[in-house]
């Protein structure tokens, strides 16, 4: 017989009662993956449909302002933690850290280039792009 407060006679919880507890502290993941499920659904039941390109934009929207809010919290987020971080450090570790923060960065960015330029030169995008100049005569 179950009491009142989802015990049993033996003071034990119940399997509902479990079930409860477990849902009432995971409520964020439960909806997450909720979530997820009916995105995925909406995802392959749309596709069959061999929507328009305005239909799958719209669609496409709500995905496209969750990640810009995504990353317009994260990127103040490291950088509070950076700055948080180094101010903690004493004067000489804070100064070796910010040369080897800058070294970090100049060396990403250079890497970063160097691979948008070797692939620029792998696919060629330009070869298939027909260049025309319009010449306008401004006294006619």
């Amino acid at each position: 017989m179950e009491l009142p407060n989802g015990e049993n006679q033996d003071g034990k919880n119940t399997g509902n009662e479990k079930f409860k507890n477990c849902l009432q502290e995971n409520i964020l993941v439960f909806f997450v993956l909720l979530g997820a499920g009916i995105g995925f659904g909406i995802g392959f039941g749309v596709r069959p449909l061999e929507s328009t390109s305005d239909a799958v934009m719209w669609l496409g929207l709500p995905g496209d302002i969750f990640m810009r809010m995504l990353k317009m919290t994260i990127v103040p987020l490291i950088i509070a933690s950076l700055i948080a971080g180094t101010a903690s450090l004493d004067p000489r570790a804070n100064g070796k850290m910010g040369i080897m923060s800058v070294g970090f960065v100049i060396l990403s960015n250079f890497f970063g280039a160097f691979l948008a330029v070797a692939m620029f030169f792998i696919f060629r995008p330009d070869a298939s792009f027909q260049w025309s100049v319009a010449i306008v005569d401004k006294n006619p």
